[in-house]
């Protein structure tokens, strides 16, 4: 078993934290296998957003995108779009990952 924390903050325009999601689950997979699905755009799109950008380096370019059209039981009133960089990559053990804009077009 294999534990994953998820976390995801956001800021504002002035730097202020709007929101955090903080997420703890134990996962029945190897470490390469969870990496895998949180840093691969083919393997993140099976279970997260429906397009997935991600440099897997740090500095790398990160962009997920919810489109409206495909989940329409979800009332959205747009697209949502969330950019921003990897600050940390360790390969199969750790990956963070800040977001500057979280859904915001």
């Amino acid at each position: 078993m294999r534990l994953l924390e998820y976390v995801m903050s956001g800021e504002d325009e002035l730097g202020n934290q709007k929101m955090e999601i903080r997420k703890t689950i134990v996962i029945d997979a190897s470490p390469e296998v969870v990496f895998s699905a949180i840093t691969e755009p083919e393997e993140l799109t099976q279970w997260f957003p429906d397009q997935a950008i991600l440099e897997p380096k740090i500095g790398g370019k990160v962009r997920f995108v919810t489109l409206k059209e495909i989940h329409p039981e979800w009332k959205l009133d747009r697209d949502y779009i969330s950019e921003g960089t990897i600050q940390e990559f360790v390969p199969n053990k750790k990956t963070i990952l800040y977001l500057d804009s979280l859904g915001h077009t």
